[in-house]
C-alpha cells in the first residue's frame, strides 16, 4: 500500500511538472502587394513589394487572456554580392487580449516595403561595338517571418515560416 501511495504521488508530481502555461493557437497569413518603383522607367529592373502579416490568435482556455504581447519580425535576404545572409528587415510588437473559449483576435502588422534589384545586364555602346555589362543583384528581398505571443514575458505561442528563423528569435 505504501508503494502504491508513493507511486501515485510520483505520478501526480510528474504530471504537474509537465503542465505548462496556457497556450494559444496561431494562424499567420502573409499578405503582399506590388510596391511602387522608385523610377518611372518601365524597363527598370528595380523590384519593390510590400508585405505584412495578418495573425489570428485563438484562446482555447475558458479564461480571458489579457496583457498579451505579439512580437513579430520580418526577415530579408541581403543580396549584396559575396554575402549569403538573412537580416531583420523590421520587427515590432502589438498588445492584445483574447476572449475565452475558442474566440480569436486578428492582429495586422504594418506594411514593410522590400526593395531589391535583380541581377541584370546593361547595354553600353552602339552599332557594331555593343557590349553588355553585368550588374549584380542588390537590396533586401523578403525571406520569411517569426511570430511569438508572450504573457508576462513567457512565450505561450509561436509560429514561423522557417524553423531556423524561430530559433533566431530565442
Amino acid at each position: 500500500m505504501k508503494t502504491l501511495l508513493s507511486f501515485a504521488s510520483l505520478l501526480f508530481l510528474s504530471t504537474t511538472a509537465f503542465a505548462g502555461p496556457q497556450k494559444v493557437m496561431l494562424q499567420v497569413h502573409v499578405e503582399s502587394e506590388r510596391g511602387s518603383k522608385s523610377s518611372n522607367d518601365s524597363k527598370s529592373p528595380d523590384e519593390s513589394r510590400a508585405r505584412w502579416l495578418v495573425v489570428r490568435v485563438t484562446n482555447p482556455s475558458p479564461l480571458k487572456m489579457e496583457g498579451l504581447t505579439l512580437k513579430w519580425t520580418l526577415y530579408a535576404d541581403d543580396l549584396k554580392r559575396g554575402h549569403d545572409e538573412v537580416v531583420v528587415e523590421k520587427s515590432g510588437d502589438e498588445n492584445l487580449s483574447i476572449e475565452p473559449s475558442g474566440r480569436s483576435t486578428d492582429v495586422t502588422t504594418p506594411k514593410v516595403v522590400f526593395e531589391w534589384t535583380p541581377q541584370h545586364s546593361v547595354r553600353s555602346g552602339s552599332g557594331r561595338r555593343v557590349s553588355y555589362k553585368k550588374v549584380d543583384e542588390t537590396g533586401h528581398r523578403y525571406h520569411g517571418y517569426a511570430v511569438q505571443v508572450l504573457q508576462n514575458g513567457v512565450v505561450i505561442g509561436e509560429a514561423s515560416s522557417d524553423l531556423k528563423l524561430l530559433n533566431a528569435t530565442r
